[in-house]
């Protein structure tokens, strides 16, 4: 319910604009507050919090972006959800984040942005040297309705390894791992793509690619 009048409730916009860009954290919380009374919507109130607290670099934007998220997907308001992780990971990669947006595209059953949110995660974790989140994620993904995204996210695991991890010790079982699925799905168009794209990464690797190879595929 609206508690502010008409030309109040824009004059505390306008100030909390002012304290936002003069660098005055604290009023333009305070604003916040008195704003969020006039508001119905609990998520975007959180959602805003996480803005003002973001632009001050404080680490409580994380979790407030969360709740916000969370709020909207409770409301099954789920592109809401998902404009807020993107939000986030415009400023910064965190991998909590990340990983709230790969539950989304999965509950959506989203192939494309599942694939490409993935391969976000696998770098995040590669570099962080993560590799049992990472894996265990994937793993995850094995009841996914269509077993050809099963097998692109091997595919992008492979790509993630050579670009940022080649020496990684368990590349070569899941480099089996992903053909055997490319074998299953019986998808010719993917696995040339991926053969292609391993010789462009790493030579040596593309050689053991073609002793994965079953002679129908060469």
């Amino acid at each position: 319910m609206r508690v502010l009048s008409s030309e109040s409730y824009s004059v505390a916009w306008f100030k909390l604009a002012d304290f936002v860009a003069r660098g005055e954290k604290e009023r333009a919380l305070n604003v916040h507050k008195l704003l969020m009374h006039s508001v119905d919507e609990q998520a975007f109130a959180y959602q805003l919090e996480a803005d003002i607290l973001l632009s001050f670099d404080d680490e409580m934007a994380l979790s407030k972006y969360h709740v916000a998220a969370n709020l909207y997907k409770k409301q099954e308001k789920y592109q809401r959800a998902i404009d807020v992780y993107r939000h986030v990971l415009l400023r910064f990669e965190d991998i909590s984040i990340v990983e709230a947006l790969l539950d989304v595209y999965n509950l959506l059953e989203n192939d494309e942005q599942l694939v490409k949110t993935f391969s976000l995660f696998a770098k995040v974790c590669l570099k962080k040297q993560d590799v049992g989140l990472l894996f265990n994620r994937l793993h995850s993904f094995s009841v996914y309705p269509k077993k050809i995204v099963y097998a692109r996210l091997h595919v992008t695991l492979i790509e993630s390894f050579l670009l940022y991890d080649p020496q990684n010790k368990h590349l070569n079982m899941y480099l089996q791992q992903t053909v055997d699925l490319l074998k299953e799905c019986k998808d010719k168009k993917l696995f040339n793509s991926f053969v292609e794209r391993v010789k462009e990464l790493n030579e040596s690797v593309y050689t053991e690619v073609k002793n994965f190879l079953p002679k129908s595929f060469k």
